[in-house]
């Protein structure tokens, strides 16, 4: 069975604390007598009740109505009991600043202020100057606290909308994060694992002969010890890959898979940020592999060239192309990596497939870096 509960848990001892402000109210109805005194103790017992219920209100509509009934019952108890009453149009200020609908909120805001000045120019009129030069700095406030009230609550409501976005910030971050290991783990250890697996063909080619046997077994050694090196170097995030590793790299599986490389490159090669130097590096360890996988060709050419397009490094083999194919974690994981540096791949299959990767020059990355 649910407990009762005067106010909502989530406003704390707030509403409890309010509720003091009927003490003066309350003197002045106890100062009267008879008929008075009982009526003005009724209306004291409805303000409590509506009170609440304005508390507990969840449409703006309900609380308007309970609103209004407060303010009917102010007014009463300035009237007819004193007429410093009025302040306790407080309560109802903070309520109109919870209407969430903008216009409902306005007019709200301009029927209490035009009330309040109505009937304390009544009251003026009624006890004379003196209770309105008490009366007016009190009613000028109550009319601008719900602006405030209002503020207060849209300002809590975007914080929390601002937490619960640098929450989902952080779990894409974390997602990010961990697409992006799991594609450069892709494409160093398939590099890798690649090379491995065309020097144990080798050896098994090559058996009789110890000599070039105890070669590629030495290679096979290196090669192991160089991707757990990079796998290492991976995970702590300590370094990139740079072009000319890659190209070295490059040349290696190449040769591995008994493919000429062929080269055009510019002495010295173009000094690019670590960020660029990975990236294009990452992609040509990816093509390297893919050509040694699918593309059954005898010769690859790489060429790069500073054009005023930007940097193009582009890598052609003469094997079967790529018509009919469709992009993998490879090729989509490069097209993922030069977006971050606003640079693009293209495809041609010419005798061969053709890759161009452009990359802007200078480089303006997402992160705000150029170079």
């Amino acid at each position: 069975m649910k407990s009762f509960e005067l106010f909502p848990r989530r406003f704390g001892w707030i509403p409890y604390v309010f509720l003091a402000y009927l003490a003066i109210p309350l003197f002045h109805v106890l100062s009267e007598t008879g008929t008075k005194r009982m009526l003005g103790v009724v209306l004291l017992a409805i303000f409590v009740v509506a009170y609440r219920e304005a508390y507990r209100a969840v449409l703006d509509a309900r609380l308007i109505i309970w609103s209004a009934i407060l303010f009917v019952l102010i007014l009463a108890l300035a009237w007819f009991y004193q007429p410093y009453n009025l302040i306790l149009a407080f309560y109802i200020s903070n309520f109109i600043g919870w209407i969430g609908d903008k216009r409902l909120f306005k007019k709200s805001v301009s029927v209490f202020t035009s009330s309040l000045v109505l009937y304390g120019l009544l009251l003026v009129d009624e006890y004379g100057m003196e209770t309105g030069i008490g009366v007016f700095p009190f009613i000028i406030v109550m009319a601008l606290t719900p602006i405030a009230v209002r503020n207060s609550a849209e300002r809590s409501r975007l914080e929390e909308k601002l937490d619960a976005a640098n929450e989902q910030i952080r779990e894409l971050s974390r997602q990010e994060e961990r697409v992006r290991i799991a594609r450069d783990l892709h494409d160093t250890l398939g590099h890798t694992l690649s090379l491995i697996t065309l020097k144990s063909q080798v050896v098994q080619r090559v058996r009789n002969d110890s000599e070039r046997v105890l070669e590629e077994a030495k290679g096979i050694e290196n090669t192991s010890r160089s991707a757990l090196k990079q796998v290492r170097e991976l995970v702590s995030d300590m370094r990139g890959s740079s072009v000319a590793e890659e190209l070295i790299q490059m040349q290696e599986i190449l040769s591995a898979a008994s493919i000429e490389l062929k080269t055009e490159l510019p002495e010295p090669l173009p000094e690019l940020a670590p960020l660029k130097q990975t990236i294009i590096g990452m992609c040509i360890r990816e093509l390297a592999t893919n050509i040694v996988r699918h593309s059954e060709a005898s010769t690859c050419f790489v060429s790069i060239q500073e054009t005023d397009g930007g940097l193009v490094t582009s890598i052609k083999d003469n094997g079967i192309g790529m018509m009919g194919a469709h992009y993998g974690n490879g090729l989509n994981g490069i097209v993922e990596r030069l977006a971050l540096v606003e640079g693009t791949l293209s495809i041609q299959d010419q005798s061969g497939t053709q890759f161009k990767l452009i990359v802007p020059l200078p480089i303006t990355t997402k992160g705000g870096e150029t170079g």
